[in-house]
C-alpha cells in the first residue's frame, strides 16, 4: 500500500483476510491487520503488511482493505473529502 497524506492517500486502517476451500461455501475471516502508521507521516512511501501462516491450504483468498474514510480534520483540504486507499500488488508465497 502507499500513503502520501498531502495527496489524500492514506494507508488502510485495517486489512480483513478470508478464505474458502471451496467455490460454494461462504468464506471464513483468517485474520485482521490492524494499521498502527499514523496518516500524519510525512512523506510519501510505501508499506508493506504480512501475515505468515505455517501448514495453512486453501483455494481462494479474499483480502478486504477497509479505507480512511474522510480526510483528518487537521488535512489542509478540510474533512468534506474523501481519503483515497492505493495498493500495488498482493504477494503469496
Amino acid at each position: 500500500f502507499y500513503q502520501n497524506t498531502f495527496s489524500w492517500v492514506i494507508l488502510p486502517k485495517k486489512i480483513d483476510l478470508y478464505y474458502k476451500s471451496d467455490k460454494g461455501e461462504d468464506y471464513k475471516l483468517l485474520k485482521t491487520i490492524t494499521n498502527i502508521i499514523s496518516p500524519k507521516e510525512e512523506g510519501s512511501f510505501k508499506h508493506d503488511f504480512k501475515a505468515s501462516f505455517k501448514g495453512f491450504n486453501t483455494r481462494y483468498l479474499k483480502v478486504v482493505a477497509t479505507y480512511y474514510g474522510k480526510l483528518p480534520e487537521w488535512h489542509r483540504a478540510g474533512t468534506q473529502y474523501e481519503s483515497m486507499l492505493f495498493a500495488d500488488e498482493i504477494i503469496l508465497k
